[in-house]
C-alpha cells in the first residue's frame, strides 16, 4: 500500500526514512515566503515519488534523496510557476549510495511578467552506486519580457557502469502554435492557456497540484 503525505512549509526541515519494500508519495506545495528542506532516506527497496508545486512568491525549496538501500527507486515531477516578482531558490538533489538503485527528475516551469527561478539539480553517484540508472530534465517557459530563469545541472559520477542523462532548457511560445489556434478560432489569450496547461501538465500526477495548477493559470 502506497503512503501519501503532504508537506505545505509549516516546518523547515522534512526528513523521511522510506523503510525496505515500502512506497511513498510526497507532495509538496509552497508559495508566499516558504523556505523548506526535505531529505529522503531510501532503504532496500523502497520508493518514492516526490510531486513538487512551487506556486509564487519568494520560496526557497531543497529536496534531497538518498538512495541508500540495493534497488531503491525516486521519481520527481515537479512545476513552478511565478507571476509580477516572483522568486524562486530551487535545489534539487539525487544521491546514489546503492546498488542498481534508479532516480529520475523531471522539472517544467512557467515564468510571467519579472519573475525568476535559480534552479540547481545534481545526480551523485557515489563509487559504491553500481548500476544506477538516472535522469535530470529542466525546462522553463518565458512569458515575460523580464522573466529569467538560470538552470545549473551537474553529474557527480564516481563509477563506471551507470546510466545517466541530464538536460535544461528555456523557451517562449512558438507563434507557430499560436498561428495554428487562431485559425480555428481560439483567441491567443485563451491559446496561451492551453499551451502553458499542456506544459505544465506533463510533470503533473498529482490531483491536488492539477487542481491548483488550473485555477493558477486560468486567472493568469
Amino acid at each position: 500500500m502506497t503512503k501519501r503525505i503532504v508537506i505545505d512549509g509549516s516546518q523547515p526541515v522534512v526528513e523521511i526514512t522510506c523503510q525496505p519494500n515500502t512506497q511513498l508519495d510526497a507532495v509538496v506545495i509552497l508559495k508566499d515566503s516558504a523556505k523548506v528542506t526535505c531529505v529522503a532516506h531510501l532503504q532496500t527497496d523502497s520508493v518514492i515519488r516526490w510531486h513538487s508545486a512551487i506556486m509564487g512568491g519568494k520560496v526557497e525549496c531543497e529536496i534531497i534523496t538518498h538512495h541508500l538501500g540495493d534497488g531503491s527507486s525516486s521519481e520527481h515531477q515537479g512545476i513552478f510557476v511565478g507571476h509580477k516578482h516572483d522568486k524562486f531558490l530551487l535545489n534539487y538533489w539525487s544521491q546514489h549510495d546503492g546498488k542498481q538503485t534508479t532516480g529520475h527528475i523531471t522539472i517544467h516551469g512557467v515564468l510571467y511578467d519579472s519573475a525568476y527561478c535559480d534552479f540547481k539539480g545534481n545526480i551523485k553517484i557515489t563509487p559504491t552506486g553500481i548500476k544506477t540508472v538516472g535522469s535530470l530534465t529542466e525546462h522553463t517557459l518565458l512569458l515575460g519580457d523580464k522573466a529569467r530563469s538560470d538552470a545549473i545541472p551537474q553529474l557527480d559520477i564516481q563509477t563506471n557502469a551507470v546510466q545517466v542523462t541530464h538536460s535544461s532548457g528555456m523557451s517562449r511560445i512558438d507563434q507557430e502554435q499560436l498561428f495554428y489556434c487562431a485559425s480555428r478560432g481560439i483567441p491567443p489569450a485563451q491559446a496561451e492557456q492551453m499551451i502553458v496547461a499542456g506544459f505544465l501538465a506533463e510533470c503533473i500526477n498529482d490531483q491536488t497540484i492539477e487542481q491548483l495548477c488550473t485555477k493558477m493559470i486560468s486567472t493568469s
